[in-house]
């Protein structure tokens, strides 16, 4: 299901008309959301997508920004006990097993919201022969965000003053070495 929300919104990139600098747009990505599923009883799946998109410049060098907030529900597991008390996963016996929790696991359906920080960025360079074609997402709230409660909602990342703030160092060197 991740893949194919991932791959329809590198497809969207790939059709994007240029934008002026700075100048942002915002549009709905409900057309390009996987279908739905039943699981246990309950509709799964992604609800909404709001996209916002704007060009950036980092080293000399333009790119695309889209900031992407996603809505809806998940199906995972949880446990009550031991390590990563904090984590809603798909794989238990991968993520629970390789911490050492062999607690009892529970099955649940989570609720991710756009309002509260769900969402991604995506950076890719705007001219074509300037791109290695490898597409690095960034995930917010795949820290500890979520725990404390501070993560920021997927539209008020972006700053056009200091475009690229929220993006880290680690990053910033994935968008390549100066010109």
């Amino acid at each position: 299901m991740k893949r194919q929300l991932f791959v329809s919104f590198v497809l969207i990139l790939l059709a994007s008309p240029s934008l002026p600098a700075q100048e942002s747009v915002s549009s709905s990505g409900k057309q390009f959301l996987v279908p739905q599923k039943e699981v246990h009883g309950h509709t799964v799946g992604q609800e909404d997508a709001l996209i916002e998109e704007v060009r950036v410049n980092h080293r000399g060098r333009r790119f695309r920004r889209l900031d992407v907030g996603v809505s809806g529900t998940l199906s995972g597991w949880v446990v009550k006990e031991g390590p990563r008390l904090n984590h809603f996963v798909s794989a238990p016996e991968f993520a629970f097993t390789q911490s050492g929790n062999h607690y009892r696991r529970f099955h649940g359906i989570l609720r991710y919201e756009a309002s509260k920080g769900s969402g991604l960025t995506l950076l890719y360079p705007e001219d074509p022969a300037a791109w290695n074609h490898k597409l690095f997402v960034t995930v917010h709230g795949s820290g500890g965000s979520f725990e404390g409660g501070s993560l920021r909602r997927w539209n008020e990342l972006y700053d056009p003053f200091v475009p690229l703030v929220d993006i880290s160092k680690y990053e910033k060197s994935m968008l390549g070495p100066h010109p």
